[in-house]
């Protein structure tokens, strides 16, 4: 009969937790419980010793982890020790005497624990997860209480491995999702590196939905609590760190897992760096204005990455040379230090002089003496263009004499006959006309408009687009502006004094 017993029970390996609704109880528990008594439970243990008296065989067990013994009937006694050294029990917790004892109703000696685990997994479907996890629970506790370190070692495999198949559920859809598995398994203390190679394939998926600038700090908010150490910035890069990365972005979870420490450490620092560099760009997508204050930013939280900070400022830069109508004088001169920094000289003095001509044409009042004195300083400090210097201060002394004297004086003008002519300057005879032409501005045979009427101006240009007059001094000024083509504009100035016809004292382009 026990050798028919033996011949059943060796072909098959029980389950945890099955026995038809009957208790678990673990050996520890038996000699502490006083609610078991009298109870009929099932026992799962590692066997010390198998004890035989005479004419009753081998009817008694010992276990390890507890003083309580199994107790055979004769009809499953053992003639001879068995060579297994686990069994399964089903039966009942007695008191006999001073002792407590479980008399067995059934039994099945079992494999080793790690070949009765790896038993039970080999027929599960690859992607099979509850009694996966159910067994895997069932060797952790086994390794904790026996301290089986090859038990253990593999039961954490599969731990982990359940953690990757669930996390690859049709359950889990969303990045959201796989993050929260990620979390789960972290707080059940799977062993790494499998938390985290699922995390960051969830956070990869959450980094490619990310649109707002909300997005990306909510999200590298994330990144840091998971990984606290990826806000340290790193040395230079591990070997081969550009295949890396590219192996990465095929296949992260992969990538991560077959990774050494140190290239883990790296992709964790890379993943938030790429999470703050999207989330500065956004930034600036949404406020262009605030190019400058986040690429110092930038150079603050991602010092490992100085192109960006460099990326943003130039794409301020580019915003701010757009915009340049809106700016105050400080920006320019600002902005126009950041163009130097940057090794762009020419859009320097482009951006001044875009600001400059903005202000003549769209600031200065026709009546503004002072308001072009002031211009034609900064024409001659940031751009050493004296021409144009010379015709604002021109249509300032129409306006009013006494405005521009002293900046004609700074630049070696004296006044002869009603005009300002540089130092050393002879009064072109070109340019003797009809009386009143005395009366006409310096230099002004630099340009064949300078000195004509209203009439001729209509004569040779047409009709302006826009016009304005103004009474100043006793003088009107008048101010037309030209478009010529795309954005461009021309804006002639002419002066009428008392008596006279109006005639042009400026001509100027804007774009």
């Amino acid at each position: 009969m026990i050798g028919t017993f033996l011949v059943a029970l060796t072909a098959t390996v029980f389950a945890p937790l099955q026995g038809g609704g009957l208790p678990e109880v673990e050996v520890t528990e038996l000699a502490k419980r006083a609610d078991l008594v009298g109870k009929e439970l099932l026992v799962d243990g590692r066997v010390i010793y198998y004890h035989v008296h005479p004419s009753r065989g081998y009817d008694e067990i010992e276990l390890d982890l507890t003083t309580v013994p199994l107790v055979l009937p004769p009809n499953l006694a053992f003639k001879e020790a068995p060579k297994q050294k686990s069994v399964r029990a089903q039966g009942t917790l007695k008191r006999q005497g001073n002792k407590l004892v479980v008399e067995v109703r059934s039994l099945q000696v079992q494999a080793p624990d790690l070949e009765r685990f790896e038993a039970a997994l080999r027929p599960l479907p690859a992607g099979e997860l509850p009694r996966r996890q159910g067994w895997a629970r069932w060797a952790l506790r086994r390794a904790a209480m026996y301290k089986d370190e090859p038990l253990l070692k593999r039961a954490k495999e599969v731990e982990a491995e359940c953690v990757r198949i669930e996390a690859a559920t049709p359950e889990v859809k969303t990045p959201d999702a796989v993050v929260a598995v990620a979390r789960k398994a972290r707080q059940a203390k799977v062993a790494e590196p499998t938390p985290s190679a699922v995390a960051h394939r969830g956070l990869l998926g959450l980094l490619a939905a990310a649109r707002k600038p909300d997005d990306f700090q909510k999200l590298a908010t994330e990144v840091e609590e998971l990984f606290p150490d990826s806000k340290r910035v790193r040395g230079a890069s591990p070997t081969g760190w550009a295949q890396t990365l590219a192996a990465y972005r095929a296949s992260p979870e992969e990538t991560y897992l077959k990774a050494d420490p140190e290239i883990r450490a790296a992709l964790d620092r890379n993943l938030l760096a790429d999470v703050r560099e999207k989330g500065l760009m956004a930034q600036v997508e949404a406020r262009p204005s605030d190019a400058f204050e986040l690429a110092t930013q930038a150079r603050t939280v991602l010092p490992d990455r100085p192109q960006l900070a460099i990326q943003l400022r130039d794409r301020g830069l580019t915003a701010a040379e757009a915009d340049v109508a809106n700016l105050r004088e400080s920006e320019v001169t600002n902005l126009a230090r950041q163009f130097e920094i940057a090794d762009q000289p020419d859009k320097a003095k482009e951006l001044k002089r875009s600001w400059l001509n903005n202000q003549r044409i769209r600031k200065l009042g026709p009546s503004d003496a002072e308001g072009r004195v002031g211009l034609a300083d900064k024409y001659l400090l940031w751009l050493q263009d004296k021409a144009t210097a010379v015709a604002l201060l021109n249509e300032a002394d129409q306006i009013d004499p006494q405005s521009a004297i002293e900046s004609f004086r700074k630049l070696g003008f004296r006044k002869e006959g009603g005009r300002w002519l540089e130092a050393g300057a002879d009064r072109p005879t070109s340019l003797a006309g009809p009386a009143g032409d005395s009366d006409r501005p310096a230099n002004m045979g630099e340009d064949p408009l300078l000195g004509l009427t209203t009439d001729e101006v209509l004569a040779r240009q047409g009709k302006p687009s826009y016009r304005s007059i103004e009474i100043t001094q006793g003088n009107i000024v008048i101010q037309w502006v030209f478009k010529t083509g795309g954005d461009s504009l021309q804006v002639v100035t002419f002066v009428q004094k008392p008596g006279s016809p109006p005639t042009v004292v400026s001509r100027f382009g804007l774009k």
